[in-house]
């Protein structure tokens, strides 16, 4: 009898899939560090064939700056077939600034005039980006007076910070 062996390979052309995969969300940044630790369930696996392997960019529990963050899973088979989704995190900075008034007095030149920066009549900070200032929505840097300013005036200032955040209060100069 003449044998004939036959060979054949199993190959697995399935690739695995991610369960549970976080929807994208939004987060405010912390107090003070400009970000947030954020925390998420892990999606988890499922193969067809046993031995998988799921890898990310981030893992729970990291600090995210402000900003958007793209975090990707992948689940990669025995037969190195590989799967990958997404998901984002956006961390935003939802304070505003902090303004104090220096209630200021000025003296007009011998023109009649004198012109201030603003920041000698506000003291404004932010913990995350620069600030902006307006007047009745007109972006300033400094206030002239002149003599039909004389006496106690009542500005009303707003600051803005770049995420949109803003502070309004009136300022006595």
């Amino acid at each position: 009898f003449p044998v004939t062996i036959h060979e054949f390979r199993v190959i697995d052309t399935i690739a695995p899939v991610l369960l549970n995969m976080p929807a994208d969300f939004v987060v405010g940044a912390d107090s003070l560090s400009c970000g947030a630790i954020v925390s998420w369930v892990p999606p988890t696996g499922s193969d067809n064939c046993a031995g998988y392997v799921v890898n990310s960019n981030y893992s729970p529990g990291q600090f995210f700056p402000i900003g958007n963050h793209s975090v990707v899973y992948t689940i990669t088979d025995g037969a190195n077939l590989i799967t990958t989704d997404t998901f984002r995190i956006s961390v935003v900075d939802q304070r505003a600034p902090i303004v104090t008034s220096l209630n200021p007095r000025f003296y007009l030149g011998s023109n009649g005039l004198v012109t201030v920066p603003i920041q000698e009549i506000v003291s404004a900070f932010d913990h995350c980006s620069n600030v902006s200032y307006s007047i009745n929505g007109a972006n300033i840097t400094g206030v002239t007076f002149n003599c039909s300013d004389l006496g106690n005036k009542n500005l009303l200032i707003t600051v803005n910070d770049s995420s949109g955040n803003s502070t309004t209060g009136s300022h006595s100069v």
